[in-house]
């Protein structure tokens, strides 16, 4: 077992809560009604339906299980509802309110809301806070902080303050996870300044030792790109008394990355993996970090970073790789992009259209200014994958998916057909004692391909084995035409007939190509 995962079980971590819902407020009381009853044994499908019904008959029902009910569908965000079912929830609450409006309160009223924010819908959540008005139904510091939760992911600023000043009352009585969520308001809208004010003024009253106020200004810090305000709070942390948690950990090192400041984004990666250490770091721990080298162009070391995430037993997800591919243009290493491409369909994710733009800029930089999008047509044609609808309306017919179109680089304009190569295994270009794993190239190999025609490869590239990069070289601008040049776990380019290794590479392009070994 990993020792991140060992850690995981002696130290079971709680996971920080945003949730404006969660404020001390409860729907416990006593007796359970016939709804919660088929919401606890019959899921909340049933639960719905059963609401459904007894209102066309005309029955009450009870608030507490119907503000259950909805904050089950909508549950903790973990998990992807579809937006109509849960609009289905709203609309049936919003009877009930009519239905019944001597008897709802400010739970009720806080689900609703809390509801309309995760679906980012401000015209719902406006029109559910009057209707609470209307019916005099006091407000809480639960709904302050759900008000300025949704304005706040809005972006909207003007509005966040003016929630802020106007409920004084619930204002004065709010705890930190409401003060949480007015300090990330403001951070999400850009006004940091704002967002120290608050919590310095938290100082005063000694209400500020709480981990998720700490690690959102950390946050808001970090998009300021103020790299020593950010340490400063990180480090006044523990003298203050207030623990760390992962995402504390995932704050400072996102604020290193976005500060250029990689080096210390590792010193604290190292802390946080240490033996002394009760956290661990998860796969958005690897990622911030895997993503500043990408995007400085250090393909070498996030590549290591990704097999360290995979040592520690966790799975890349399509935002890894996704990365490592932007990070494989900036490099411009065509050959590794194209392996991780590979590596991800092969674990069983499907490329989204950012992949596919990625891979589309990938091979614009190789060298098809004109024709990417048909190379990249062809390989997703070669894995069974559709394209992204745009990409599909837009792609050209393609005759046979054996064939490809290209142009020489100089002043003659003509059409080459080449026989693309798809089942070429990697093994027989690789050199056993050098230990380069299939799909990788091995620089001895390559090497003596150009050393036997007489040629020196015009550029170095680091490509991508199945457990660890190996510096190679990588085949002859000509001899990259075809996008299936490219290898593979299992596969590589195809090798020309025996009598074309005595042919200049300018006369490649011309040949037809076969298998290795046919």
């Amino acid at each position: 077992m990993p020792r991140g995962s060992e850690k995981a079980r002696r130290h079971g971590r709680p996971r920080a809560n945003t949730d404006p819902t969660a404020n001390g407020e409860s729907t416990a009381r006593g007796g359970t009604s016939s709804l919660e009853d088929i919401l606890r044994r019959r899921g909340v499908d049933e639960a719905w339906h059963a609401l459904e019904e007894m209102q066309r008959l005309g029955q009450t029902s009870d608030k507490f299980a119907v503000s259950r009910i909805l904050m089950k569908t909508v549950g903790d965000g973990r998990v992807k509802v579809s937006s109509s079912k849960i609009y289905r929830g709203i609309s049936l609450v919003e009877r009930f309110i009519e239905m019944q409006p001597a008897d709802v309160d400010a739970v009720l009223f806080n689900a609703l809301l809390d509801t309309c924010c995760r679906l980012k819908d401000l015209d719902r959540l406006e029109s559910t806070a009057r209707r609470m008005r209307e019916l005099n139904v006091q407000a809480s510091p639960v709904t302050l902080g759900i008000l300025v939760k949704a304005y706040g992911q809005a972006g909207d600023l003007q509005m966040v303050l003016k929630v802020w000043e106007d409920m004084h009352i619930q204002r004065e009585q709010a705890n930190a996870v409401t003060y949480g969520c007015m300090i990330d308001a403001c951070v999400k809208c850009g006004s940091l300044a704002k967002s120290v004010e608050i919590f310095e003024g938290m100082r005063v009253t000694g209400k500020h030792r709480n981990t998720i106020l700490y690690t959102t200004l950390i946050k808001g810090y970090g998009l300021e790109k103020d790299l020593e305000k950010a340490i400063e709070l990180f480090r006044e942390m523990p003298k203050e008394g207030v623990p760390y948690n992962t995402i504390t950990y995932n704050s400072i090192i996102d604020a290193c990355v976005k500060c250029g400041a990689l080096s210390q984004a590792e010193e604290i990666l190292k802390e946080l993996s240490g033996p002394d250490c009760d956290l661990e770091p998860d796969l958005i721990t690897y990622s911030t970090l895997l993503k500043g080298y990408c995007h400085i162009g250090d393909l070498e070391r996030a590549l290591r970073v990704a097999e360290v995430i995979k040592a520690r037993g966790l799975r890349c997800d399509e935002l890894v790789y996704n990365t490592l591919g932007d990070g494989c243009v900036k490099a411009n290493d065509v050959c590794a992009g194209v392996g991780l491409f590979e590596e991800m369909i092969a674990n069983g994710l499907r490329p989204s259209a950012i992949t596919h733009s990625i891979l589309v800029r990938l091979y614009e930089r190789a060298g098809y200014k004109d024709n990417a999008s048909e190379a990249v047509a062809l390989l997703y044609q070669h894995h069974g994958l559709e394209l992204p609808v745009g990409e599909r309306r837009g792609a050209r017919r393609m005759k046979d998916r054996n064939t490809f179109e290209t142009h020489r680089e100089d002043t003659t304009d003509y059409t080459t057909t080449c026989e693309l190569p798809t089942h070429i295994p990697m093994q027989q270009y690789c050199n056993p004692g050098m230990g380069v794993q299939p799909g990788a190239f091995s620089p001895v190999a390559a090497g003596g391909m150009w050393a036997h025609m007489g040629q020196t490869s015009p550029m170095p590239m680091c490509s991508m084995g199945m457990s660890s990069p190996t510096m190679a070289m990588s085949p002859p601008a000509q001899m990259m035409r075809g996008p299936m040049f490219f290898p593979n776990p299992s596969e590589g380019w195809a090798a020309p007939p025996l009598e074309g290794w005595q042919q200049p590479p300018q006369a490649w392009a011309h040949m037809q190509w076969a298998p290795l070994g046919a």
